[in-house]
């Protein structure tokens, strides 16, 4: 059954709507992912601010061009993953799920610029924001922590010196 102009035009401005919301967009082809499987990558992007949304080429090309972007070529049936409060997360979901379904990763808009596939893939192996905060703090703190210890040593070294004098002193 085709869509009417109406239907056509609210899906054009609800994509529009949604690029213009977005941080970040990873383009996916779904061809042979089960509805199981799909339905648990919405479930799992919705519980981190994301959402999936499929609609046909044409019409997601006439929501890009009028939001300024121009959408590339890309064939098989296409996804679209918006990540709308944490850039990277999306990638990373949909990255797991490239590797144990028959979900591909076919490219992505990211900080307002088309990535390929192995840069999407690579934006998807970095650490999360909380374990790149830890890996800092640790830097920033073993140094603090060596000095602390030097420090201590040369006080304890001195109140050694000194029971050992007063213990000589005393006998």
């Amino acid at each position: 059954m085709s869509l009417t102009r109406e239907q056509k035009e609210e899906i054009v401005q609800e994509l529009e709507d949604k690029i213009n919301r977005q941080e970040s967009i990873t383009f996916v082809n779904f061809k042979g992912l089960g509805v199981k499987k799909f339905t648990d990558l919405r479930k799992e992007l919705k519980s981190e601010g994301a959402e999936v949304k499929v609609a046909k080429k044409t019409l997601a090309r006439i929501a890009f061009e009028n939001a300024g972007i121009d959408l590339k070529d890309y064939e098989g049936q296409l996804a679209f993953v918006f990540g709308y409060e944490d850039k990277v997360q999306p990638i990373k979901s949909v990255h797991n799920l490239e590797e144990d379904t028959g979900l591909e990763i076919m490219g992505g808009y990211f900080d307002e610029d088309f990535i390929e596939p192995e840069e999407v893939r690579k934006i998807a192996e970095l650490p999360g924001r909380d374990e790149l905060l830890g890996q800092f703090t640790r830097t920033i703190s073993n140094p603090l922590s060596g000095l602390v210890n030097s420090l201590q040593g040369n006080i304890k070294g001195l109140v050694y010196t000194l029971k050992a004098i007063q213990a000589e002193k005393s006998s």
